[in-house]
């Protein structure tokens, strides 16, 4: 539990009343790279719009085009300009080292 704590203020730090739904979004592209809207929302059980607003919402623009939290990034495909994939950002993956560290160094 503490190790999970720890992870999860990782989060809390970029803001404090960070949403769940944030953290399970950014968590499923930081293990699931590469994927479409349509794929994460199947894999976390929501419509396609509401993970629209969240991959949005931890991008460089949230929806309302301001500053997002800049954990991922989203890459149109050149095979079909109507689709994109998501990729963690530098940002992202600054916090995802250290979710990995805080995991790892935890108290048993």
């Amino acid at each position: 539990m503490r190790a999970l704590y720890l992870a999860l203020k990782e989060f809390t730090a970029l803001r404090s009343t960070m949403p769940l739904q944030y953290v399970m979004t950014f968590l499923l592209v930081a293990t699931e790279e590469g994927k479409g809207v349509v794929e994460y929302a199947r894999m976390n059980d929501v419509a396609p719009t509401v993970m629209t607003r969240h991959l949005l919402d931890i991008g460089d623009l949230n929806r309302a085009r301001e500053e997002g939290f800049g954990l991922v990034t989203q890459e149109r495909d050149r095979n079909d300009l109507r689709r994109h994939h998501a990729r963690i950002t530098p940002k992202g993956k600054a916090i995802a080292h250290r979710i990995m560290q805080a995991l790892k160094t935890a108290p048993k």
